[in-house]
This record gives C-alpha cells, structure tokens and sequence, in this order.
C-alpha cells in the first residue's frame, strides 16, 4: 500500500527527475535488457515525465535478436561478455557480485 500513495509515487518521480537532471549531457545511449513486459509498459508511461535523458535509453525484452543489433550499433563485440554474445576476450571494467 505505501508504494502506491500519492506521497511516495511523487518522491520516487521526484528521485527518478533528479537522477536524470544529473546524468544530463553525459548519458549518450543506455539500454535495459531482459526487461518484461509490465516495466516496459511503465517506463512508456513514465519517460516523459523524467526528462529528455530518458529518451537516449532504449529497453529491450529478452530477445537478443531485436536488442543486439541495437547494441552492436554503439558498442563492439568485445566490449560485450560472452553470455550476453560478446566475444571470448571480453575483459569487465569491474565485477559486482
């Protein structure tokens, strides 16, 4: 219930504006990937509401055929891991978890 009320949706729009006001001239592409179907519809809803950043942000369902090719338009195959189809030399600038 409390994610829901009136107060915290405009917290969280709030947060949601402030994060991209701060990514704003430095964010050039970003993509979400494996997103389903409920988040994506959502994100429709909400991007105009956060900014023009979010624009630059493209979000993709668990089909490597329709994002990969988005991918590959900015990055190159190395830069990508291997399970996601990336090549074997792939080295991660940092590794969380």
């Amino acid at each position: 219930n409390q994610i829901s009320s009136p107060k915290t949706l405009g917290l969280l729009l709030w947060f949601a504006r402030q994060t991209f006001k701060a990514w704003e001239g430095m964010l050039k592409h970003g993509y979400i990937i494996n997103s389903n179907f409920v988040f994506g519809t959502v994100w429709e809803m909400i991007r105009p509401l956060l900014g023009p950043n979010t624009f630059k942000i493209q979000v993709f369902g668990s089909s490597k055929e329709k994002w990969m090719p988005a991918v590959l338009q900015n990055f190159p195959r190395s830069a990508i891991p291997e399970r996601y189809g990336g090549t074997k030399d792939h080295k991660p600038v940092e590794v969380y978890g």
